[in-house]
């Protein structure tokens, strides 16, 4: 707070607002007693920044900041005058212009920049920069944090893809070639094995087809294999155990048929030497004589 306080211009005018015979203190002094309490302007002056200094230490501790300007919410001037214990100093406040009265509060105006010295202007713009400071720190520290977090992710992933090169088994370009070959083909016989209707001898059937997939193309083995299950299909159910097993159908060249072989007729008349289950097994359709 300033030194030269009690000259102040805005306390003097103070003062003589309280010294007034109709001021809120003038109830509380007896001008007819004046030997047994003698008011003068000068004391009235001094106890004007004795209760200003009061008034200002507490409201700017319980106050809030708003830029040079000190807000104490759902304050009045009736607590001014409790906080100085002088009836009608937040008045007189008021009437020179330190205090305002709003309905959210009270507003000291300029009071941080009015009423602060130059050792405490100094104290605030250290504060200040201590404050700038410590966030310019948390900032860099911040910053600091990521790039390390961003390091060490990236270290753990290297590691991480080090350890699995590690155990991963190197194979030579050929060899992956081959091995993707081999793959491919063998998804490939297998396609063609589902769709046959018969699934029987799985390991000789697969190589039946590999071997037959070496004289044809696989569209055309896929769609006569999809034609010969889609005719046998039809088959009544006792004659669909005459379907031949897939190796013997794959290595007679069966795909090359006449389909209309394959096409169940109605054995009900015909002559009495009929084909041998032989002949019906291993030919896959009934043998007229």
């Amino acid at each position: 707070m300033r030194s030269d306080l009690a000259k102040h211009p805005k306390v003097c005018i103070m003062a003589d607002l309280l010294m007034k015979e109709d001021s809120e203190l003038a109830g509380y002094v007896s001008h007819f007693c004046m030997c047994d309490m003698a008011i003068t302007r000068n004391v009235t002056r001094n106890a004007c920044v004795g209760a200003l200094v009061t008034v200002w230490g507490i409201l700017r501790q319980r106050g809030e900041r708003v830029d040079d300007d000190l807000f104490i919410e759902m304050a009045s001037l009736e607590t001014i005058d409790e906080i100085a214990d002088l009836p009608g100093f937040g008045s007189a406040m008021k009437a020179v212009g330190w205090v305002k009265e709003t309905s959210k509060g009270l507003i000291l105006n300029r009071f941080f920049e009015d009423l602060n010295t130059e050792v405490d202007k100094k104290r605030s713009s250290a504060a200040e920069r201590q404050r700038r400071y410590r966030e310019r720190k948390k900032e860099r520290e911040s910053v600091t944090k990521n790039v390390t977090s961003r390091v060490t992710s990236r270290n753990a992933l290297e590691k991480s893809r080090v350890e699995k090169s590690n155990t991963t088994p190197i194979v030579p370009d050929g060899d992956v070639a081959r091995v993707t070959s081999r793959s491919s083909k063998a998804k490939t016989v297998n396609a063609i094995y589902q769709e046959y209707p018969k699934k029987a001898g799985k390991g000789a059937a697969l190589k039946s087809i590999e071997k037959a997939l070496g004289k044809v193309d696989f569209d055309l083995l896929l769609s006569k294999t999809k034609e010969f299950a889609a005719a046998v299909g039809k088959w009544p159910v006792d004659r669909k155990s005459f379907i031949p097993n897939p190796a013997t159908w794959y290595n007679q060249e069966r795909w090359d048929d006449d389909p209309s072989t394959w096409v169940h007729r109605d054995f009900s008349n015909r002559p009495s030497a009929s084909a041998s289950q032989g002949d019906l097994m291993s030919t896959g359709r009934p043998r007229f004589k």
